[in-house]
C-alpha cells in the first residue's frame, strides 16, 4: 500500500506499507518493489477540494490524471508483474456522460465540478492509451450507509 501518511493505516499481515505521493513514480516503484508475486493496483483517489463540498473549488488541478500518469510510468519501469490497474472513476466520465440526465450534465459542465469531470476524462484516456489491463468502476453514488445484499 502506498499512503501519504501511514500511521493510521490498517493493513493485513501479508501487506506492506510504503509512504509517498501518488504523483511520484519513484514512490510507486518503491511500493511495487515491496510486493512479491502478481500485483493489482487499486486507486480510489478523488479530486482534492477546499472543503468537503463537491461544489467547492478544487485545490490541485489534474490531480487524478497526474497520478494515473505516475502509475503508468512506475508500472512500465517496474520488474513486478502488474496484472491489472483498478481506478475508481465517476458516473458521467468518458462514455457514461450521455447517460446523465440534463440537470446533472449541466451541473458537471457549468460548476466547479467541471474540472473534476475534465480530470476524470483525462484519466480515462491516459489509462486506455497505456495498453495496461484496467477496470474503471463508475459508481453513480457512494454513501456511508450499511451495505445492502447483492442482487443476483
Amino acid at each position: 500500500m502506498l499512503g501519504r501518511g501511514t500511521s493510521n493505516a490498517n493493513v493485513g499481515a501479508n501487506s506492506s506499507i510504503s509512504k509517498g505521493s501518488p504523483l511520484d513514480p519513484s514512490a510507486i516503484t518503491t511500493a511495487l518493489s515491496l510486493t512479491t508475486g502478481p500485483v493489482v493496483i487499486i486507486s480510489t483517489l478523488g479530486q482534492t477540494r477546499t472543503s468537503g463540498n463537491h461544489f467547492s473549488a478544487t485545490t490541485s488541478p489534474l490531480f487524478m490524471s497526474q497520478s494515473a500518469t505516475a502509475v503508468i510510468k512506475a508500472v512500465k519501469a517496474s520488474n513486478n508483474k502488474v496484472l491489472k490497474v483498478i481506478l475508481m472513476s465517476m458516473f458521467g466520465a468518458g462514455s457514461s456522460f450521455r447517460n446523465l440526465n440534463f440537470v446533472m450534465r449541466a451541473t458537471m459542465l457549468f460548476s466547479n465540478m467541471k474540472q473534476t469531470l475534465e480530470d476524470q476524462n483525462a484519466v480515462d484516456q491516459i489509462i486506455k492509451q497505456s495498453k495496461l489491463r484496467f477496470v474503471m468502476p463508475r459508481p453513480a453514488m457512494l454513501k456511508g450507509d450499511v451495505a445492502l445484499p447483492v442482487k443476483p
